[in-house]
């Protein structure tokens, strides 16, 4: 296991962009695979701090969905979206990753990752919600076919159209 906070403390030290060195490690064809988890586990620490800027979400919002492809739990998109719903530089990007997610229909569950992402926004209030993306989420909200999704989509969908 990783200390990710020494880490971080260790590259703050040398004086080294945390986020550029995770990036790196990520995308580097001769890393072994499980140290590319713990560069995208860094790059969630840095959206918590809120030391990320809406590129670097991207890039995390990428590490997320590689390693999920890779055979990760989806359930690592929750911990990724939680973490960038929390900063005024990170959240907006999660508007665009909604919207991205119900026009491309992809990949597994790309509906609950949308509503989670506006969801989020909702409770951070980092980001504004643009009315066309409320208006998609009220028709996938209406064409979810399983009925305890469709409830919970209903009461995101209300609560986006109150703002």
């Amino acid at each position: 296991m990783v200390n990710i906070r020494s880490v971080l403390t260790e590259l703050d030290n040398q004086k080294k962009d945390a986020a550029a060195e995770f990036t790196r490690l990520f995308n580097d064809p001769d890393t072994y695979s499980g140290w590319r988890f713990y560069a995208m586990v860094g790059m969630r620490s840095l959206a918590d701090r809120g030391r990320l800027n809406e590129e670097q979400a991207h890039t995390l919002l990428e590490m997320t969905a590689t390693l999920v492809r890779e055979g990760m739990s989806i359930e690592e998109y929750y911990k990724t979206i939680l973490s960038l719903a929390d900063a005024k530089e990170t959240a907006p990007v999660l508007a665009e990753f909604a919207q991205q997610k119900l026009e491309k229909k992809e990949p597994l569950q790309w509906r609950w990752l949308a509503f989670l992402a506006v969801k989020a926004l909702l409770q951070t209030r980092k980001a504004a919600i643009p009315p066309a993306l409320v208006k998609n989420l009220h028709d996938e909200a209406a064409n979810e076919p399983d009925i305890w999704f469709k409830s919970r989509y209903q009461e995101t969908v209300v609560l986006a159209e109150g703002l």
